[in-house]
């Protein structure tokens, strides 16, 4: 464990790193100092615990100033705040340190580095889930081929593109050419960690999302199904990733006019993003949608009025009025 090996610094150790025409010395006391932030950061993201995560993330990013911008510590301080922000709706600022990413990589380590193509492809995920999926297509298509580049297409690294990619393409209802992705990226991770694995399950989710889109919900469920059962056995009771799972299979349900089983499901669903995220969350406005459409199909509508009212005022605070999913939830509350 890093905490253990931590313990075998010894403080006298020196060393020298540079940032611009300066040297800077930095004690393995700092260096010690950055890395338990980093691990704090880690281990408290990982539980859902976000406020918490941002505040070591933070600690870990003040450290790293002292080592100076050239330091590779730095950048991934600020790579792993900004993909805070990202988990916890917070685009803006997230787009922000994603440019300043780009730019300080592609200036110290190159164009063809694959932490460039780290920070540009994070980059693309804030884009496109601000719906700006023509700045993201090319971000994305540039990543993945500096990475099959340098580490070989069954690289995991390879695989986080694909799907991202194939993320975009279902949006733009492209679904012949997202499924071959997923696909690809399922025999990726399969082979890299194991068929139960979290990321198998959420590759199996975005495929059935692919099926669902088209209507073959036979086929979406099954894979729904099959990913609700791995996220039950890896992660914890409360964890966003198995809310998504469950919120998936409540959808089928809904579809299958199955409300005395969806209903619960997305109760539950908006408990986890709730206690995960705040109140004020993007997941958690979805959220409400989702349960306000399943109480509008069985005509409780004063309930689902209110859901939806909420739903809109989380919106139009954190991704603004014109914003697909914000009109999205305008239009649902007309056709109450």
């Amino acid at each position: 464990m890093l905490r253990s090996r931590l313990l075998d610094f010894i403080v006298v150790v020196m060393i020298l790193c540079s940032s611009g025409s300066a040297s800077r010395i930095v004690t393995a006391e700092m260096q010690a100092r950055w890395l338990m932030a980093v691990e704090e950061g880690n281990r408290l993201r990982d539980q859902a615990r976000y406020s918490d995560a941002e505040r070591a993330y933070r600690a870990a990013l003040a450290q790293a100033g002292e080592f100076g911008e050239e330091d590779p510590r730095w950048a991934e301080s600020q790579s792993l705040l900004e993909g805070l922000f990202y988990i916890q709706g917070k685009y803006s600022a997230a787009e922000e340190l994603a440019l300043q990413l780009v730019d300080l990589r592609g200036r110290i380590l190159g164009s063809d580095h694959v932490d460039f193509a780290t920070s540009l492809n994070n980059l693309a995920e804030v884009y496109r889930v601000k719906g700006q999926l023509s700045k993201a297509e090319p971000l994305y298509r540039r990543s993945v081929a500096i990475w099959e580049k340098s580490l070989g297409p069954g690289d995991p690294k390879v695989a986080v593109g694909l799907s991202n990619l194939a993320i975009l393409y279902r949006l733009r209802a492209q679904f012949a050419e997202a499924i071959r992705l997923y696909q690809q990226v399922l025999a990726i991770q399969e082979k890299t960690a194991g068929n139960n694995s979290v990321v198998v399950a959420r590759t199996l989710a975005n495929l059935g999302e692919a099926w669902e889109a088209q209507g073959r919900y036979a086929e979406a469920e099954v894979l729904y199904q099959r990913s609700l059962s791995i996220c039950e056995k890896n992660l914890p009771s409360m964890h966003p990733d198995l809310a998504g799972s469950l919120n998936r299979v409540a959808g089928i349900y809904q579809l299958r006019g199955l409300m005395a089983l969806s209903e619960p499901l997305y109760r539950r669903v908006l408990e986890i993003f709730e206690s995960a995220f705040g109140p004020d969350h993007p997941e958690v406005a979805a959220s409400l949608n989702n349960l306000a459409g399943c109480l509008r199909e069985q005509s409780k509508y004063a309930s689902a009025e209110r859901l939806y009212l909420r739903a809109l005022a989380i919106g139009e605070k954190t991704l603004g009025r014109d914003q697909l999913d914000t009109a999205n939830t305008l239009n649902n509350l007309a056709e109450l």
